[in-house]
């Protein structure tokens, strides 16, 4: 019997097939495509608007600044890991606006804020569909909870709540890196330590080291989608003392700016990346610094040495909103830098004719940087073998094949 075509079986009377509808992937969505803006009311784009004004409005009184680093002085030449790195930092007096970044991501929010306008490109759509989606489900209590449980959790609690809840979600894709280190202080794979025990954790634990056993190097905490480096920088509670006077709360937070650990990862991070894809058109990349109350977005340019360092923004307002005392401001900043490969112009050109110093910091080891960075077994890097034996990339495998080659030569 020659097979049917699908124009044939439209049209009989007693076709079994139904075409299937386009469904929305964001999140686990299983809804039609384009459901979302049906649920966006006018209030709800007012304070989504209303609230932009911090990234675009130099006015504004929360207005998000970035400041230009000079790298005055380092140990970035040496063999110092992240937590050990040093950064004499001197802060320039201009200011410019974090959203001279990302005019690109801007553009494509404010038409839709305005208009309803969704991007005629279907990678931008789906990047905008992710916004929409996680502000929607910010409206629900539910969803504003795993913020509430920040206070009091150690650096390695607040880090993957924060990815699994919030940049994860924001990302093209849910999936990111946990330090497998974090693995060793108990925590399991597939659980958040959020206060709701049947949440599910998108992060896998892995090995997260980037950079030279020569220079800088060692594990970051998180890496998101592959593209974004988010760390935690607060210590982890102490039994004793469970809750932080005024004072403390203050340090913790200042402990976020110039951080040299942060920066350190920021630098290493780009030249990694730019390493790795040689087909970017730009190569700044960021690096995102949190704590329970704050984050701070560094960016480093291996191409042009420049940093940049935002001024803290807050995780949480104190009146509430639509999304709870969840800020909208973070979420959106969260957005803009999770997909920076989208929505990210580079550098401008002001920002293009200044540089950090850090070439002329690490000139005896800028080739390193340059030409020698590597992602994985950092902290332990292969020795040479003694003997010979067949080479895998495996690790695991690899010590295996040892073992087989140890007991071959007791036989002989």
């Amino acid at each position: 019997m020659a097979s049917t075509t699908k124009r044939e079986l439209e049209g009989r009377v007693d076709t079994q097939i139904v075409l299937k509808k386009k469904r929305c992937t964001i999140n686990g969505c299983r809804l039609n495509m384009g459901h979302i803006h049906e649920f966006f009311t006018r209030k709800l784009l007012k304070e989504v608007a209303m609230e932009l004004r911090s990234i675009c409005d130099e006015n504004c009184f929360s207005f998000i600044k970035l400041n230009r680093l000079t790298v005055l002085n380092s140990n970035a030449t040496d063999r110092y890991s992240f937590s050990k790195a040093f950064c004499s930092i001197s802060e320039n007096d201009d200011e410019h606006s974090f959203g001279c970044l990302f005019k690109k991501g801007l553009r494509i929010l404010i038409k839709y804020l305005d208009m309803q306008e969704m991007p005629s490109n279907a990678q931008e759509r789906h990047v905008l569909d992710t916004l929409l989606h996680f502000i929607l489900k910010m409206t629900n209590e539910d969803a504003q909870a795993p913020f509430q449980a920040l206070e009091g959790l150690g650096e390695t609690d607040i880090n993957i709540i924060l990815t699994n809840h919030l940049f994860g979600k924001l990302s093209t894709s849910s999936s990111f890196l946990i330090d497998k280190q974090y693995k060793a202080k108990g925590k399991t794979m597939g659980s958040c330590p959020c206060l709701n025990p049947e949440c599910k954790s998108t992060g896998r634990f892995g090995d997260t080291g980037i950079g030279n056993p020569s220079v800088w190097h060692g594990n970051v905490g998180v890496i998101d989608n592959n593209e974004v480096v988010v760390e935690a920088l607060e210590d982890e509670p102490d039994s004793e003392s469970p809750e932080r006077t005024p004072k403390e709360v203050k340090i913790k937070s200042a402990c976020l700016s110039r951080n040299s650990q942060m920066i350190a990862e920021t630098v290493v991070f780009s030249f990694l990346q730019k390493k790795r894809h040689p087909e970017y058109c730009q190569y700044l990349f960021p690096c995102i610094g949190v704590n329970s109350q704050e984050m701070v977005v560094y960016f480093y340019d291996a191409e042009y040495d420049v940093l940049l360092e935002s001024s803290p923004i807050p995780l949480h307002v104190t009146q509430k909103s639509l999304t709870g005392n969840v800020s909208v401001v973070a979420i959106i900043v969260s957005w803009l830098v999770v997909n920076h490969q989208y929505l990210c112009d580079g550098l401008t050109q002001v920002l293009k004719k200044t540089r950090s110093g850090f070439f002329h910091q690490a000139e005896k080891r800028l080739f390193i940087y340059e030409n020698e960075l590597q992602f994985g077994n950092i902290e332990r890097p292969c020795p040479k073998p003694k003997k010979r034996f067949s080479l895998v990339s495996d690790p695991s495998m690899k010590e295996i094949e040892e073992e087989r080659f140890e007991v071959t030569l007791k036989k002989i």
